[in-house]
C-alpha cells in the first residue's frame, strides 16, 4: 500500500458507546477510540498485541494524522427551503438539536452486552417470550442509560400486548 487507509465505525454511538476511527500505514494499523491501539500488521497479523504505548513513535503522528483526517468534513450544497421543509415534515430535520452524551464506553470492553443482545434476536425466531424479556431487562439494569437496549425492551412489550411496560421503558427513555 502506497496510501493511507481511513476508517471509521459509529455504529456503538447508536448504543451510548464510543465510536471508532482508525488509520493503516504500511504495516501499522492505529485504531483511535476509548483506549486506543496500535498493532504491526506484518508480525502480528491476529492483533493480538497491542503497542500503542511501547511504539509511541510511530502510534503519536498517527494518531495526530488521523485526528488531522477525521476532522475535515466533505462539503455539501444546503439544501432549497423547499426541500428543507418537505424533509421537516417526513421527521427527517429537527427544529432543535439533542445533546450529545458522553461516550467514554470502549466498543471491546461491551462486546459480552453485544453478544448478549444478538442472542435475544435469536431466541425471539424461536418464540421464547419469557426468555427474551428476562435478557432484555438485565441488559437494561447493566446499562439503565443504554436506550438502545431500553427501546429494544419497550418494543418486546408491545409485541408481547404489555404496553404498560412498553410506555414506561419509553418514559424512562426520555428522562
Amino acid at each position: 500500500r502506497n496510501a493511507d487507509i481511513y476508517f471509521e465505525s459509529h455504529y456503538a454511538e447508536l448504543l451510548g458507546w464510543n465510536g471508532l476511527q482508525g488509520l493503516i500505514r504500511g504495516n501499522w494499523k492505529l485504531i483511535s477510540t476509548t483506549r486506543s491501539e496500535l498493532y504491526d500488521l506484518k508480525n502480528d497479523k491476529e492483533e493480538t498485541h497491542n503497542l500503542f504505548s511501547a511504539k509511541e513513535d510511530i502510534s503519536r503522528p498517527m494518531k495526530n494524522d488521523l485526528s488531522t483526517l477525521a476532522s475535515v468534513t466533505p462539503s455539501a450544497a444546503a439544501p432549497d427551503q423547499e426541500t428543507l421543509e418537505k424533509l421537516k415534515s417526513l421527521g427527517y430535520v429537527g427544529s432543535g438539536t439533542i445533546p450529545k452524551k458522553n461516550r467514554d464506553a470502549d466498543p471491546k470492553d461491551k462486546i459480552a452486552l453485544w453478544s448478549k443482545y444478538e442472542q435475544i434476536l435469536q431466541l425471539k425466531s424461536t418464540n421464547k417470550k419469557d426468555e427474551v424479556t428476562k435478557l432484555l431487562k438485565s441488559l437494561v439494569e447493566q446499562e439503565p442509560e443504554n436506550n438502545f437496549f431500553r427501546l429494544a425492551l419497550a418494543t418486546h412489550y408491545r409485541e408481547m400486548k404489555n404496553l404498560d411496560g412498553a410506555v414506561e421503558q419509553l418514559q424512562q427513555a426520555i428522562r
